[in-house]
């Protein structure tokens, strides 16, 4: 598909998602002819493009000799609908994803300071109208289509950029910072993970989601923008909620492989809490990274405790080897490449590099986080055999870490 845009030819192809993993991956190429160096520049900033780059990509085909076509998004792209005052409305990606996701909870708690909210979904459903109703602008997007994040960034100066585990994590942030360079966002907030701190160029993890952060930080730095980095550690909600309330329920056990690894889980509430804050206010903050834990860091002896506090019997942490965990979930059709990411969090819990501590979310909201013993109470319920334990989709949001 070739479009002019702002005097540019671009051009974008998509590859055919992998065989077997659950996730698309598609990479974008973009071609500029006629493009000179002082427009470049422009565009890209003063490290953009040299002279020589009005010199086009040549175009490729997929095995079958046919260009992949991009998806189709299952509603309209950049149709805005809903909200009031919608003036320099705060952008929140991501915003319909389950109750208590990240995104979610940052769109309700703006909404409730008053604030002009312009929600992003990736599909016109009931969770998009629940957030008209609460007063957001609800607009159709794709992190990773150029079009629709025109339509969905255009009026925006201060934005937050939250993406699920995915193989497209590089190729969606470096497209979102583009458009959001081109409409001059005066603030990006975007979530990281807490592990990106013990990385380098030459330090990696096993993870490609690890790696994939790591590069969309960089090129988050590179491009610019006005960039708050948000680092939370292991989610409550994933490993002591997702992937324990089944064992809790049935057997009274934690299972899970990260050994006598110490941990600091926080929840997806608290991190809300800390992105509103920056969304609120955040010339303060930029070019900062803060790092998110829970109030303590202790192993799953001690939290089989804190379960059973909460619930009021004896609950016990079996420790369970990573690779049979790790095939229980490809069992369950789970995506390959958030299985990947899910062991490495649980080989790096093992190896003690979970055993972090910081300050950051009191700092930032005058509230401490939630400790797990008042996150288990809290959902009390999704712990007991009654209750009916929900299944994951395929393309679950998978905790940050």
């Amino acid at each position: 598909m070739v479009q002019l845009l702002n005097g540019y030819k671009t051009q974008f192809l998509n590859t055919q998602p992998l065989d077997g993993d659950g996730v698309d991956n598609k990479v974008i190429v973009v071609v500029f002819t006629d493009l000179s160096a002082d427009r470049a520049k422009g565009l890209f900033g003063s490290s953009g493009l040299s002279s020589s780059s009005s010199t086009a990509m040549k175009e490729t085909s997929d095995s079958a000799g046919r260009r992949p076509r991009s998806k189709k998004l299952t509603s309209d792209p950049g149709k805005r609908t809903g909200g009031k005052n919608m003036t320099n409305p705060i952008l929140v990606t991501g915003a319909a994803g389950r109750v208590g996701a990240v995104g979610r909870t940052v769109t309700e708690l703006l909404l409730k300071q008053g604030k002009a909210v312009r929600a992003m979904v990736r599909t016109e459903d009931e969770r998009a109208q629940g957030l008209r109703d609460k007063g957001a602008e609800v607009v159709v997007g794709d992190l990773l289509d150029l079009d629709s994040m025109h339509w969905v960034i255009a009026g925006c100066e201060t934005m937050y950029f939250g993406m699920s585990v995915s193989a497209d994590y590089l190729a969606a942030t470096v497209n979102t910072a583009v458009v959001a360079k081109h409409h001059g966002v005066k603030a990006f907030i975007n979530m990281s993970q807490m592990t990106l701190s013990q990385m380098s160029i030459t330090e990696t993890t096993a993870s490609p989601q690890h790696k994939l952060q790591w590069l969309a930080e960089q090129a988050l730095d590179w491009s610019g923008l006005p960039v708050v980095h948000v680092r939370p550690t292991v989610f409550l909600e994933g490993f002591f909620l997702m992937l324990t309330s089944e064992s809790v329920a049935n057997s009274n056990q934690i299972r899970l492989p990260f050994g006598e690894g110490k941990t600091s889980p926080l929840s997806a509430e608290d991190v809300a809490r800390v992105v509103t804050a920056l969304l609120t206010n955040p010339q303060p903050h930029i070019g900062k990274i803060y790092h998110l834990t829970g109030p303590q860091s202790e192993n799953m002896q001690f939290y089989a405790q804190e379960y059973s506090k909460a619930l009021g019997r004896a609950i016990t942490y079996q420790d369970i080897p990573v690779e049979p965990w790790r095939d229980g979930l490809l069992e369950r059709r789970w995506p390959i490449h958030l299985v990947n990411h899910l062991a490495t969090m649980a080989d790096l819990h093992r190896a003690g590099r979970y055993d972090r501590m910081s300050d950051d979310v009191l700092m930032l909201t005058g509230q401490g986080p939630l400790s797990v013993q008042d996150f288990v109470r809290k959902n009390a319920a999704t712990f007991t055999a009654s209750a009916k334990v929900a299944h994951v989709s395929a393309d679950a949001r998978a905790p940050q870490s």
